[in-house]
């Protein structure tokens, strides 16, 4: 294009009064000649800064993503949200928290991977590889939910390449191992029966949490929920309910533990309780 053609064009635009429909053809047509990637109007869902997107859709009580799972039955924990909270407070508002949400490009996440990821990083040369992807996570999920929802025109998710996981081995004692282990004498003769509960049924240790005095039966324990720290007693992680036999000698000393239960022997109360009556023993415990 000649100069004074460039400069008509200019020209027309800086000294035209167009309209919002104007203004939309003329971006459409740069955005198909990919003079430009995108163009964020103002008083739009796209002039949100990046960073006051992000708090709210990672705040518990606002956040419509958050809503809409929880109607639809999906399992979402509030601890899982205040972490990545507490992630996009950290990372991602310092460095991008001020751009608008429609601005925020495939350029801009990839640059944050390659910021968290760099073993030259001094500042994040501690950070796993799946801390870096759950860092990713939390500004991803959320653009995409955004793009879905029409809150941005960019797709700056797809395609992104996350940090590779090498999970370490999990051992297992051997027989000879857990006999000398709960040979020993414990300082809480309750936390050996929960891990022997562990032992016994594989059950997890917020299921065993959640146990209360109506789960136990004779010879058999009925897994019913799974107790998560800020969440209190949700269902099983699949969802479903499970009944487990046990021998004679572990029922006899669940049910020692159960009557010596502070609380009382309402069918409620948890059979691993802690300094409250509906809160059972940390998990640390």
């Amino acid at each position: 294009m000649k100069q004074q053609e460039f400069n008509n064009i200019a020209e027309q635009i800086l000294f035209s009064s167009l309209t919002t429909e104007d203004v939309v053809q003329i971006v459409k047509a740069l955005r198909l000649k990919k003079y430009i990637v995108s163009a964020v109007f103002p008083a739009t869902p796209q002039s949100e800064s990046f960073g006051s997107y992000l708090k709210r859709f990672w705040d518990w009580d606002h956040s419509p993503y958050i809503r809409e799972k929880n109607l639809v039955g999906q399992n979402i924990h509030k601890r899982y949200v205040a972490i990545m909270q507490a992630r996009v407070k950290k990372y991602w508002i310092p460095k991008l928290g001020s751009k608008p949400l429609g601005a925020v490009t495939k350029t801009d996440v990839k640059n944050m991977l390659f910021s968290l990821a760099s073993p030259l990083s001094i500042q994040n040369k501690n950070l796993s590889s799946e801390t870096v992807n759950q860092i990713m996570r939390a500004a991803t999920l959320a653009l995409k939910w955004a793009y879905k929802n029409g809150l941005t025109k960019t797709d700056c998710f797809s395609g992104i390449a996350f940090c590779r996981v090498t999970h370490k081995k999990r051992l297992i004692l051997s027989f000879e191992q857990a006999k000398q282990l709960f040979s020993k004498k414990w300082k809480h003769p309750s936390h050996r029966l929960a891990n022997l509960i562990a032992m016994f049924t594989g059950m997890r240790i917020g299921e065993i949490q959640a146990l209360q005095i109506r789960d136990i039966e004779f010879c058999k324990i009925h897994v019913r929920h799974n107790w998560a720290r800020m969440d209190g007693l949700k269902c099983t992680k699949n969802g479903e309910e499970r009944q487990i036999k046990i021998p004679i000698r572990l029922y006899e000393q669940i049910k020692s533990l159960l009557q010596s239960n502070p609380y009382g022997q309402q069918p409620s109360n948890f059979l691993f309780w802690g300094h409250k009556k509906d809160c059972p023993a940390q998990a640390r415990h």
